[in-house]
């Protein structure tokens, strides 16, 4: 399934825009595959996967959601496969957990 979402953009405010497709976990970029596979995380069941395009400044992330039966978490990587960030949730929690980590670009 390939679900799409965009989020508006004004140009003439510098406001950035965002593209968030779900893809397969085979279509990850190799070192995203390897840096989550040595994550504490490997081991969780990967719920979700999307890649996420940013428009303003040119970025792409790739987003995985990732269960361990108490609990979940979003983690994002850089398709560099450096960590961008991770939020935590507790399951039945909805989707605004606590922070966990977060890296500046």
């Amino acid at each position: 399934m390939l679900l799409f979402l965009f989020i508006g953009i004004d140009s003439t405010s510098g406001s950035e825009s965002e593209e968030e497709s779900e893809i397969t976990a085979n279509e990850l970029p190799a070192k995203v595959r390897e840096a989550h596979a040595r994550s504490a995380q490997a081991k969780w069941t990967l719920n979700k996967v999307e890649r996420v395009t940013i428009t303003s400044p040119s970025s792409t992330r790739f987003e995985l959601q990732v269960s361990d039966g108490k609990q979940h978490m979003e983690i994002a990587y850089g398709a560099d496969g450096k960590l961008f960030s991770a939020t935590r949730h507790k399951a039945g929690e909805d989707q605004k957990g606590e922070q966990e980590n977060e890296r500046d670009d």
